[in-house]
């Protein structure tokens, strides 16, 4: 598969920045054109996709919730289940040059009749599948070298061509913009229900907020 360039991977960034951005009527900023015709027809559907955190939600994940200790816990138990090894796309992160093999990402749900956005489970990935699916926070906190193998990853895995990826960004761009400033209220429960094979019932204190920017009455514990 062709190596995207410099100049496409900003173009991708750029495009979802501004996609969050400016409002829906404005017309494309960026020139871009997609050919009229390809030999692929429809691209495949996504294997790996990305996940845009509404701003009500930032920073509420189960690590707070549960403790260092229990994060510990319930990740190495996951690591285990999965053998250590990416449930996407089945590389580890030392082979993507990573000093750690995978990682343990939470999966969500959005309810938006009640504007809940539910737990619903947890997945191991390595760090790139990670990082394409917090594509957001890693287009702003990483380099440009790992954003462009971050690109060069999800083309990769869902076989995809440079202009499939643009699309997609700019529909994934679009529906964080209308749903991204909503007031959700964050739902953990899920994991009061949660057992690992070879590991005691993992415990918590809170139930359901509103997320960070609600009042602060919510960190009390109960």
């Amino acid at each position: 598969m062709k190596r995207p360039t410099i100049a496409q991977m900003r173009l991708f960034r750029n495009q979802l920045a501004l996609r969050m951005l400016i409002p829906t009527e404005t017309p494309k900023l960026l020139p871009y054109k997609r050919p009229k015709k390809t030999k692929c027809g429809q691209p495949p559907e996504p294997k790996l996709t990305i996940e845009m955190i509404p701003q009500s939600c930032w920073y509420e994940n189960l690590r707070k919730e549960l403790g260092r200790e229990g994060w510990d816990r319930v990740r190495k138990a996951e690591y285990r289940r999965a053998g250590h090894k990416c449930e996407i796309c089945g590389s580890v992160g030392v082979d993507q040059g990573f000093k750690w093999p995978v990682e343990c990402h939470e999966k969500w749900e959005k309810d938006e009749e009640t504007l809940t956005y539910r737990l619903v489970g947890l997945v191991v990935l390595c760090p790139l599948c990670h990082k394409a699916k917090h594509i957001g926070r890693t287009l702003h906190m990483d380099s440009v070298k790992v954003h462009h193998q971050v690109i060069e990853h999800i083309l990769k895995v869902n076989k995809w061509k440079e202009f499939d990826l643009e699309d997609y960004l700019y529909s994934v761009a679009d529906d964080w913009r209308r749903t991204g400033g909503m007031p959700w209220a964050v739902d953990m429960s899920w994991i009061d229900s949660y057992q690992a094979a070879d590991e005691p019932e993992v415990k918590r204190s809170r139930r359901v907020h509103r997320g960070r920017f609600a009042s602060r009455k919510r960190r009390r514990r109960v």
